[in-house]
């Protein structure tokens, strides 16, 4: 017997026993349910929102160094090759993680332009932190370096959304 609300009727005026079987149904549904809904959030965290939190810090770590490995390369600019892919990936997953975000959506519209300030405001930050570091310094074509970088990421991580080879980045 349907009552016009679309709930069983027996569902609450049945027996003890059945009422009883209903509600512990209903209550180990709604707990799998919230189960699953935080261990949705919880990955989309880790996969979404933890890779530019890393990338960040490991920035941060490699510019506290005085003098960093290198690799022998023959071109003039390649410490300023270096900075530019690093904060080209750094922004290409800071655009990621506004994009699978889900509770600012201004931020999921404006993605490429936060991930572009983001990246830029973060590399002006370590050159400057550089200053304080021994045997390095401050040099404004790095600055440039990051922000050239971060943009070309950004715009990267925008045209792989329109392309079909990566649906579930």
């Amino acid at each position: 017997m349907q009552r016009n609300d679309g709930v069983n009727f027996f569902f609450f005026y049945g027996s003890e026993a059945n009422r009883a079987d209903n509600l512990r149904q209903l209550n180990i549904e709604r707990d799998q349910d919230v189960l699953m809904a935080y261990r949705e959030k919880n990955m989309n965290f880790w996969w979404y929102q933890a890779p530019p939190v890393i990338i960040a810090i490991c920035i941060f770590i490699l510019s506290s160094f005085s003098k960093l490995p290198t690799m022998e390369l023959t071109f003039k600019w390649h410490d300023k090759v270096a900075h530019a892919i690093a904060y080209g990936t750094f922004a290409f997953f800071i655009a990621r993680a506004f994009y699978y975000q889900n509770r600012f959506p201004g931020w999921r519209r404006n993605m490429v332009i936060l991930a572009i300030v983001i990246a830029t405001v973060y590399g002006a930050l370590d050159v400057s932190h550089q200053s304080f570091v021994p045997g390095r310094m401050v040099d404004f074509w790095d600055g440039v370096a990051d922000a050239v970088g971060a943009t070309i990421g950004a715009f990267f991580f925008r045209w792989v959304l329109t392309r079909r080879w990566f649906p579930a980045l």
